[in-house]
């Protein structure tokens, strides 16, 4: 359950990959998920949720595919 502990929300760019980061972004994303309790990683196309540095839930709404593709569900 999201905690009301205050939430923070870290926006890659859209053709930043949040799931298989490297270098500088995945130490960014470490230090975040340890030090955040509430915490939202995006690149506006994938939608990562973390309480405590656990990821509790993710979701993908579009695809680059010659410009961005909406999914229907």
């Amino acid at each position: 359950m999201w905690q009301n502990r205050g939430s923070h929300a870290e926006a890659k760019d859209l053709h930043i990959g949040i799931r298989a980061t490297t270098d500088a972004n995945k130490d960014q994303q470490a230090r975040y998920k340890a030090g955040l309790p509430n915490l939202i990683h995006t690149n506006c196309l994938d939608w990562d949720f973390y309480l405590d540095g656990e990821l509790i839930a993710s979701i993908t709404i579009a695809d680059m595919l010659m410009g961005i593709q909406p999914r229907p569900a």
